[in-house]
């Protein structure tokens, strides 16, 4: 199983879709969340919608603390 990686020791290969679990505050107050984002070198980390829409880093200055490499999606009847 995949471990979580410390975002100051490493950061993915540049552009791919991870799972980050990163800090932000709202009137002096610490909060944590979990959301799909991209590091983009000179860049820094962007939000990733499902569609693989990356929005731009204005929205919010992104503190990830920890990113972790999304598994394979499962094998069904579906798949093309």
């Amino acid at each position: 199983m995949a471990e979580w990686i410390s975002a100051k020791d490493q950061t993915p290969e540049p552009g791919k879709t991870v799972l980050c679990y990163y800090q932000y505050e709202i009137s002096g107050m610490k909060n944590f969340n979990l959301m799909l984002g991209c590091y983009v070198e000179e860049e820094g980390w962007h939000r990733v919608c499902t569609s693989g829409y990356h929005y731009a880093n204005y929205i919010e200055p992104l503190d990830v603390l920890y990113w972790i490499e999304l598994p394979e999606l499962p094998k069904g009847e579906n798949d093309g």
